[in-house]
């Protein structure tokens, strides 16, 4: 179950500058993307010590919101388009 009550699709741990996603089988191409966007930047704002302001005090709500938006936003995610999710939230390379 995820902090909101629903059947968890997908997992993501942080180790070291790793981020590794479980993700179930079966989900159709949006689902997949809505979870790809949402893992990426849930587990960002928490791997990192000082998050970017905007998403400091995000819920699992906040995130599902923000995965759904990037999904209509930018499409189906793809490496540039979780690049423009981390950059459109604040994050910045180093």
């Amino acid at each position: 179950m995820d902090a909101i009550g629903r059947e968890a699709v997908a997992q993501t741990r942080a180790i070291a500058r790793e981020l590794r996603l479980l993700i179930r089988a079966g989900l159709s191409e949006e689902e997949l993307s809505i979870t790809l966007y949402h893992e990426i930047l849930e587990a960002a704002s928490v791997a990192i010590a000082n998050p970017p302001a905007n998403v400091m005090d995000f819920n699992e709500a906040d995130f599902e919101n923000a995965a759904r938006a990037a999904h209509e936003r930018w499409g189906n995610a793809s490496p540039a388009s979780l690049n423009l999710l981390l950059q459109f939230h604040g994050f910045r390379g180093e």
